[in-house]
């Protein structure tokens, strides 16, 4: 295990600390400059040398203070090491569910998670809500399933030791306890999808973006999961398309997309806005939508014959973004840091986005490819 000399340590977090505040556009908005320089004296007086997976989730825990999830240390083997439990675990309305698989495991496809070993997960999220950074009542739910892989995270909270767990699972009803063992990160995963016999069309990630004519509902779908250029199918023809298509009902879904440039939808946000007389639009959204999604999200909401539909985001309109990064000269990890904040009237930092209808998905009718939101909107607003 890679480890820092007391000197090194000490010149990693001073470089940290001045790079922070030279960088970050708010660095003391929750913690104040007194309790960064206390915790980070802390670490520097930790006696002997400090390994790199030590020192790597301290960072994790003081950068978590900052409440910016664009805040955070790189991927890093010399921290976090090589090794996964083969499964992604996600959120869903009331538990933790299992999404995906190693083949060893599928049979837990749609499985909810308990505990891990003798810790319920009340007590997981107590004991991990120290390194997420809790931008809104959702972020604890939303980060904490990538911590769940993580061995030397697990390890170094108590929850685990070792390579080896107990992971509890149920079931239909049924409740089970599986002995797991870690393998490396890059083994190949089953989706849960690829067991559902037949996927609602509006749950296919087909593409950055692609629509579809819905003539039964006088609709036509936008499933608009990235904020990028598509090459072979640019935004601007998207809109002529749309308005080729005479539908009087518009349904942009964000629900999968966790941002990018949010100058790209600019077309179709002219266009909802001159069509505002003459076409109802509707828009998903869901826990999953972040960053620049959540500012197309708040563009759209603000335009005159729009209705949202879905979960809060776990991204909120007024927040930290425009991420750059820089490397800590001994031990080479990557820290990455928001550099602007980004400010929507009527909402202040820290403060979620919520839809016109809240409406989560039912975790019985997702895990089997049924879509309950869209759902909800065909039979309630359609």
């Amino acid at each position: 295990m890679k480890a820092l000399t007391q000197k090194q340590l000490v010149t990693d977090l001073d470089y940290f600390y001045a790079k922070l505040i030279e960088m970050h556009p708010n660095p003391f908005k929750y913690v104040t400059k007194g309790e960064m320089l206390s915790h980070i004296e802390e670490i520097k007086t930790t006696s002997g040398n400090l390994g790199l997976e030590e020192f790597g989730i301290r960072l994790m825990k003081l950068l978590a203070r900052l409440h910016d999830g664009h805040t955070e240390i790189g991927a890093s083997d010399d921290v976090l090491g090589t090794l996964n439990y083969p499964f992604k675990f996600k959120y869903i309305t009331d538990a933790y569910y299992v999404i995906s698989a190693s083949k060893e495991y599928k049979k837990h496809l749609g499985s909810k998670l308990l505990g891990i070993n003798d810790k319920s997960m009340r007590e997981i999220e107590n004991l991990l809500g120290v390194i997420i950074p809790i931008e809104n009542e959702i972020s604890l739910k939303y980060y904490l399933p990538t911590k769940l892989v993580e061995p030397k995270i697990l390890n170094y909270f108590g929850i685990t030791d070792g390579n080896s767990s107990e992971f509890v699972f149920q079931k239909d009803g049924k409740k089970s306890a599986v002995e797991v063992t870690a393998l490396d990160y890059n083994t190949n995963l089953l989706d849960i999808g690829s067991t559902v016999k037949e996927l609602d069309t509006t749950l296919d990630e087909k593409e950055t973006y692609w629509i579809e004519d819905m003539p039964e509902l006088d609709a036509i779908y936008l499933q608009y999961n990235e904020c990028e250029e598509r090459e072979d199918y640019a935004v601007s023809q998207v809109v002529r398309d749309i308005k080729a298509s005479d539908r009087k009902i518009l349904i942009i879904d964000l629900r999968n997309n966790k941002g990018g440039d949010s100058d790209t939808l600019n077309p179709l946000l002219n266009y909802v806005k001159r069509s505002g007389n003459e076409i109802k639009t509707f828009v998903l959204v869901g826990a999953d939508t972040y960053s620049s999604a959540v500012y197309n999200l708040i563009q759209l909401s603000n335009l005159k014959n729009v209705v949202s539909v879905g979960d809060i985001p776990h991204g909120n309109p007024t927040h930290y973004g425009q991420v750059r990064s820089f490397k800590l000269p001994n031990s080479n990890i990557k820290i990455f840091t928001s550099t602007r904040t980004f400010t929507f009237k009527g909402y202040k930092l820290g403060e979620s986005f919520k839809p016109n209808h809240m409406v989560s998905p039912m975790p019985k009718e997702l895990l089997i490819g049924k879509d309950t939101q869209f759902r909800y909107l065909e039979e309630n607003l359609l």
